[in-house]
């Protein structure tokens, strides 16, 4: 008594209808704080950061970071680290080989400063301003 064969379908949609059956709805959430950045290449561009620490570099397949600026080799694949404090203070650390220029101050590599919204920050060949 064997049970006669299942009739073929399409991987892809059988896959594709379960998928979306189970696939949680994510209710877009305000961010804690935007960064906007541009290079003279790019226009503004705007991240939202939903958690209070930002890893900003090049950045690569095997190094993940938050806020992607591409095209400039003197930015390391992991540069700086903006980790957000108490009544809208910053912190702003230079984990790259080159320093960070924060509101017209230079920050060395393994140095940190505090930085406000509103302060210039560059990076390589990008300008950032933290909007708050």
């Amino acid at each position: 008594a064997t049970s006669p064969p299942l009739p073929a379908t399409p991987r892809g949609e059988t896959e594709a209808i379960a998928e979306d059956a189970d696939r949680t709805v994510v209710r877009p959430r305000a961010p804690l704080f935007t960064i906007a950045y541009s290079s003279q290449y790019e226009g503004e561009t705007i991240f939202a950061a939903h958690k209070n620490r930002v890893e900003i570099g090049r950045g690569s397949k095997d190094f993940f970071v938050d806020l992607k600026l591409e095209g400039d080799q003197e930015i390391s694949r992991k540069h700086a680290i903006l980790t957000r404090g108490e009544n809208d203070s910053y912190k702003l650390e230079c984990v790259g080989r080159n320093s960070i220029e924060a509101d017209g101050r230079e920050i060395q590599p393994g140095e940190q400063a505090e930085v406000k919204a509103g302060q210039t920050i560059k990076i390589g060949v990008y300008e950032l301003k933290i909007m708050g």
